[in-house]
């Protein structure tokens, strides 16, 4: 990476500081850095540079929510280092059409098969699954963990608008979600999860990646008839309804209730 590519993250992420939570901050850098890596670190772009980057976003098969999602970050690393943003609104028309069918969950017997096959592996591979299966991050959350380690007692991660999921670790997680932290970038978890699929269950369809493993999960607790005040405590998600926003169940009984009926955690034992 060149000086002036550097001095650019640097800015960003003097520019983010404390006003956006963790995994938004470390997004927007990753983000701004393959922007870098496949632009160049440049004085100033013009529009064809830009559309022609968010073409190749699309050729690769990239979803339009995401690619606005990587835009953005992109536009973060402009505003910060006062660079001129050349892109309009109609600009930014990608003409796909979002297909539900293309966020795929695994099946629940993959799940399954994925954890009792991964219980001799080491990190990272044990550590993410347990994560991903028993509590559903999200990938940028899971890499979250494994940099940061986790002490076999109590898990904690920023999610999104700055808030902290914290949960109990039951005794069947202790060994695997005991480790000191290891950089992991989101790209190395991205080929982690491919490597455990395609070794143990099947090569990873086109949009399968740790997410679809989140979609697992929240299928198979819908189909347990969890409460979903619950299980939406669980998760972390927001419900705007009233009875939600003054309910003050503490996280450990939310565990208790939701670990009663999940569908993976008994095949860690």
């Amino acid at each position: 990476m060149t000086t002036q590519a550097q001095t650019y993250l640097n800015r960003l992420e003097s520019y983010l500081g404390t006003r956006y939570a963790v995994n938004t901050r470390e997004a927007y850098l990753g983000q701004s850095r393959r922007f870098l890596d496949v632009v160049g670190a440049k004085p100033a772009y013009n529009k064809m540079e830009l559309i022609s980057y968010i073409n190749g976003l699309v050729r690769g098969e990239y979803r339009s929510r995401s690619i606005s999602t990587i835009v953005s970050g992109v536009k973060a690393m402009f505003d910060a280092n006062e660079l001129h943003w050349p892109l309009t609104r109609r600009d930014m028309h990608l003409g796909m059409t979002e297909d539900r069918e293309k966020a795929p969950a695994l099946e629940r017997d993959e799940v399954v098969k994925l954890i009792l096959s991964v219980k001799e592996l080491d990190w990272p591979y044990k550590p993410a699954l347990a994560l991903a299966s028993v509590y559903g991050p999200r990938p940028s959350e899971i890499a979250y963990c494994l940099s940061h380690g986790v002490d076999g007692q109590v898990l904690r991660f920023p999610v999104k608008r700055g808030h902290i999921r914290t949960h109990t670790i039951p005794p069947e997680l202790r060994r695997p979600l005991c480790f000191p932290g290891h950089n992991m970038t989101r790209d190395g978890l991205h080929h982690a999860f491919d490597r455990l699929l395609s070794r143990f269950v099947r090569p990873p369809a086109p949009g399968e990646g740790w997410h679809s493993i989140r979609r697992s999960l929240s299928t198979a607790m819908n189909k347990t008839g969890i409460d979903h005040y619950v299980f939406a405590q669980f998760m972390g998600w927001q419900v705007q309804e009233m009875p939600f926003h003054y309910d003050r169940t503490t996280p450990a009984e939310v565990d208790a209730k939701v670990f009663e009926l999940h569908p993976f955690l008994p095949y860690w034992e």
